[in-house]
């Protein structure tokens, strides 16, 4: 498979999990990584989901995780850049050595609204 079409699965399934995960989990989901922003220079997927377990919304597909981080560095939103940096992913189901992006917050050190 090349690598436009590896790219353009991948969108395919980001945008799926997105479609598909429960309307209040998305939104709770953005108000988390939101929050993240302002608590830390950079953070990754591990702190999302540490944050989201604790809430009793959920989504039935895991994958959406990475659609709200997605969104949240789009040029709608801003609030992210990926630092093309890696950290190890601490979800046990996850493969052996699998990794995260760290992803740098665009809103650190500024006036939450």
């Amino acid at each position: 498979m090349d690598i436009q079409n590896l790219k353009a699965k991948t969108q395919n399934s980001i945008q799926q999990s997105e479609e598909g995960a429960n309307e209040e989990w998305k939104k709770m989901a953005m108000k988390v990584i939101y929050d993240l922003c302002f608590e830390k220079k950079e953070f990754t997927a591990n702190d999302f989901t540490e944050r989201i377990r604790l809430s009793p919304v959920k989504t039935h597909d895991q994958r959406a995780i990475g659609a709200m981080i997605r969104k949240a560095a789009s040029k709608n939103y801003k609030w992210i850049e990926n630092t093309y940096k890696l950290a190890t992913r601490y979800d046990p189901n996850a493969n052996l050595g699998a990794h995260v992006a760290i992803w740098k917050s665009l809103l650190f050190g500024t006036k939450k609204l």
